[in-house]
């Protein structure tokens, strides 16, 4: 499949998916998520007080709001999912980057919400009744892995083989594209927001 013409969006490699997701982008962020899954230990979580919610993994990017209500140990287990769909799809794109090939799909908070409710219904039933969006998954994961990005290791075997574009490190980009609104904040929250 060959690259569709399309806006390129500062894109200099000339293999952005949709213009502006660069591939190097593409692993980072899919690093960032898999590293959720790293971090949240099923075991502990299994049986999750409500009240505790907001000391899990990654809840400080979770409006503060969504606390003023009992949640479902239900809706961690569909944050999680929300990660697990973002994976996914990261996982899918670096595939098809590494063999030359190009989507005609990228990261949006609507492809998520549609993988998501595709492969995990069941999963994320109390993420969304109780006022959980994926784009609260896509904020942690692109914050995260901006803060991370100094500190990222550029020698591994699958990111050297990736083309190196001027949009690899442009996150600001990233966020707009994928449905992030810059006119509204976003996380991590304080405890007292």
């Amino acid at each position: 499949m060959s690259q569709p013409s399309i806006p390129n969006h500062g894109c200099t490699c000339g293999h952005c998916v949709g213009g502006w997701l660069s591939a190097r982008m593409v692993y980072q962020l899919g690093r960032q998520a898999e590293a959720v899954f790293a971090y949240a230990n099923p075991e502990e979580h299994m049986n999750v007080d409500p009240s505790a919610v907001a000391m899990l993994p990654y809840s400080d990017y979770l409006p503060r709001s969504l606390f003023r209500q009992t949640l479902h140990p239900g809706f961690y287990w569909g944050y999680m999912a929300v990660f697990l769909s973002i994976f996914d799809i990261f996982q899918c794109l670096v595939r098809n980057l590494l063999h030359q090939q190009f989507p005609d799909w990228t990261l949006t908070a609507d492809a998520v919400n549609a993988h998501v409710l595709a492969n995990y219904p069941q999963a994320v039933e109390h993420f969304f009744a109780q006022g959980g969006q994926v784009v609260y998954a896509l904020d942690a994961i692109m914050g995260m892995a901006k803060d991370e990005s100094g500190k990222f290791d550029k020698s591994g075997r699958v990111f050297v083989r990736l083309p190196q574009c001027d949009k690899d490190y442009d996150f600001a980009l990233v966020r707009k594209m994928a449905g992030l609104a810059a006119n509204r904040r976003w996380g991590p929250y304080s405890i007292d927001s």
